[in-house]
């Protein structure tokens, strides 16, 4: 059974029920919406949208009434919601054992693919000493089957820079049979993209003692890591699409994303816990159900059919986005662009009316929207340094992977109230937000309109990998 409070639900279906009419577009697209649906989505009722939680279940409710009120049709076949059950790494109990004797972890946070298959028992524990250059075959014999133990970062390393280094590590390991990585730090490793092993950090004094009071013999040394049956949960995605008018265009997806979860509470915090998560990412959510009713309202549809996604556990490593990935509701080679809508309430730092746009140089993306979007007085641009740093810290990346031209969109910066309890509703720049996601709407629109689709750069080396992908998935 699904969890809404009943003044929640009363919240949703009364007062915050989009306006209907045919208003002109993008003139549909109005503030006092996005402000209502903003406030339901961040308010303390919903605990900050954990995954899993009552409260991630009572958003996927919500937003799939959304869609539903919005003229919209489930993406799932009869459903809007493409669930999984996973395991709740909150839960999960670490222990380091040296012969007979055992030390529990200070588990400071556990990641994982789709956050489950995360138990790991009995692994032997290796010592990674080869740095972060790729394995030879002899370091590879010896971390097949292992819990490998990588060092903790540099105290000058950026945290999220770091976090991807060990993601990257964490693949690398993983497709050399290593079981688990265990991160010795007592920092946080800020978001890791989706890791095909569990990845743990700790505090690094107990680890390390553990394993130095074997006096570095390691072969009596073992990690094992649970994740209790009880601790067994429930998350999904929810997807909506409006069908395309044209008969030969029709079988193109454009994608319109935003992921819904957040970071849930701090229950040790002496004051405000509750991680509402208004501009990350309530509002690229709203915004990506403001711009589904915008053109469920037009008289003529788009000719290409428009794919509305929110994410389950971003926050975790893109897991609700590697998920549909992995099963998708269309063909992925059917994917033609992913507009992942990634805080767009507050312009901080950025003069407003602009939203810089990640991976601009790997694809002619940035340009295709920025010029369709000059009418809305709307401008997409390169930030000289978020849109390469950032393109592979959101939901985007899972699709670009695969192939599919996929970027992040953002009104903002990392901004002081960054995955603190201080992102709240009040600190949101509604005037600005309804502009740009105004305008992120008129660009998608001519691209679902029977515009130019993106392409992958031949000339910039780094888009090598997404063309060769996207080249393999046209086949």
């Amino acid at each position: 059974m699904r969890f809404a409070p009943s003044h929640l639900l009363l919240l949703s279906l009364v007062f915050l029920a989009p306006l209907r009419g045919q208003d002109a577009f993008p003139a549909g697209i109005k503030r006092e919406t996005l402000k209502a649906h903003l406030s339901f989505l961040a308010s303390d009722d919903m605990k900050g949208r954990k995954t899993p939680s009552p409260e991630l279940d009572a958003a996927a409710d919500w937003l799939a009434a959304r869609f539903a009120e919005g003229g919209l049709k489930p993406a799932f076949g009869d459903s809007f919601l493409q669930g999984k059950t996973i395991g709740d790494a909150s839960k999960a109990k670490g222990v380091i054992g040296v012969g007979n004797d055992r030390f529990p972890l200070t588990t400071r946070h556990v990641a994982g693919s789709g956050l489950g298959g995360l138990s790991c028992d009995q692994a032997p524990v290796v010592l990674w000493t080869g740095g972060w250059r790729r394995t030879d075959e002899r370091r590879a014999a010896a971390v097949s089957g292992a819990a490998v133990v990588l060092p903790g970062p540099d105290p000058r390393d950026h945290m999220g820079r770091f976090g991807r280094r060990v993601s990257r590590r964490c693949n690398m390991l993983a497709r050399e049979g290593a079981r688990a990585v265990l991160v010795a730090t007592e920092k946080p490793l800020g978001k890791l993209p989706s890791t095909a092993i569990p990845v743990v950090w700790s505090d690094a004094a107990p680890l390390l003692g553990a394993i130095g009071k074997n006096q570095g013999r390691l072969a009596d040394t073992h990690f094992t890591l649970t994740v209790p049956k009880a601790a067994k949960a429930y998350a999904s995605n929810v997807g909506a699409i409006l069908p395309g008018s044209d008969p030969k265009l029709a079988s193109e997806l454009i994608v319109f994303s935003a992921h819904y979860d957040h970071l849930g509470v701090d229950s040790s915090a002496s004051g405000d816990g509750i991680f509402n998560g208004a501009d990350d990412d309530a509002s690229g959510t709203v915004a990506v159900v403001a711009i589904a009713s915008a053109l469920s309202r037009l008289k003529t549809h788009p000719k290409r059919t428009c794919l509305f996604l929110c994410f389950y556990g971003e926050e975790q490593g893109m897991h609700g986005s590697t998920y549909y990935v992995q099963n998708p509701a269309f063909p992925l080679r059917a994917h033609k662009a992913v507009f992942n809508l990634e805080m767009v309430g507050r312009p901080d730092d950025i003069p407003k009316n602009r939203a810089w746009v990640t991976g601009w140089s790997l694809s002619d993306f940035g340009t295709l929207i920025r010029d369709a979007a000059k009418p809305a007085g709307v401008v997409f641009y390169n930030h000289p340094q978020r849109s390469r740093m950032l393109f592979g810290s959101s939901d985007n990346i899972s699709f670009a992977r695969v192939g599919i031209p996929a970027f992040s969109i953002s009104a903002g910066s990392l901004h002081e109230d960054y995955h603190r309890p201080s992102d709240h509703v009040a600190k949101i720049d509604f005037d600005n937000m309804t502009a740009v996601v105004r305008g992120i709407a008129v660009a998608g629109r001519a691209m679902a309109d029977g515009g130019k689709t993106p392409t992958w750069s031949k000339e910039n080396r780094a888009a090598g990998a997404y063309r060769a992908a996207r080249e393999k998935l046209a086949k």
